[in-house]
C-alpha cells in the first residue's frame, strides 16, 4: 500500500529566499530517484512538481509553460540504480521544490526513494 509522503522541507527564512529569487535570473535544482531491484521508467510517467510559491508544474521537457528537465543519469529504466533530473528555469520563483505527485500508477511502485538536492540560484 502507498504512503503519502511528507513535503520536503528547507532552512531558509522566508526573506531570504525572496531575496535570492529577485536576484537571480535563473534557477536549477536536482531530483534523485533511486530504485532498488525496481525497473521504473520515470519519463513515462506524468509528474507534477508543487513549488515553493504554492504552484503546480507538469514536468514535460517540450513544454513552454513547464520546468525544462536534462536527464544526468538514467539507470532505473532497466536495473536498480539511481536516476537524475537536472530542473532549470529562468524563472527563479519555480523553486525549491516541496512536493512531487506521480501519475498513472506511480505510487504503487514500493521500492524507490527520493532525494531533492538543493537549488542553485544564478
Amino acid at each position: 500500500m502507498y504512503q503519502a509522503m511528507e513535503q520536503f522541507n528547507y532552512d531558509i527564512e522566508t526573506i531570504q529566499l525572496r531575496f535570492l529569487r529577485i536576484l537571480s535570473e535563473q534557477a536549477s535544482q536536482n531530483i534523485i530517484f533511486n530504485c532498488g531491484n525496481t525497473n521504473i521508467d520515470i519519463l513515462n510517467h506524468d509528474v507534477k512538481l508543487r513549488t515553493k510559491n504554492g504552484m503546480m508544474y507538469q514536468m514535460y521537457s517540450l513544454s513552454d509553460d513547464s520546468l525544462r528537465y536534462n536527464i544526468i543519469k538514467d539507470e532505473c529504466k532497466y536495473s536498480h540504480g539511481q536516476t537524475i533530473l537536472s530542473i532549470s528555469t529562468n524563472k527563479s520563483v519555480r523553486l525549491p521544490i516541496i512536493d512531487i505527485e506521480f501519475l498513472n500508477n506511480f505510487n504503487r511502485i514500493q521500492n524507490f526513494t527520493i532525494n531533492i538536492g538543493p537549488v542553485c540560484f544564478s
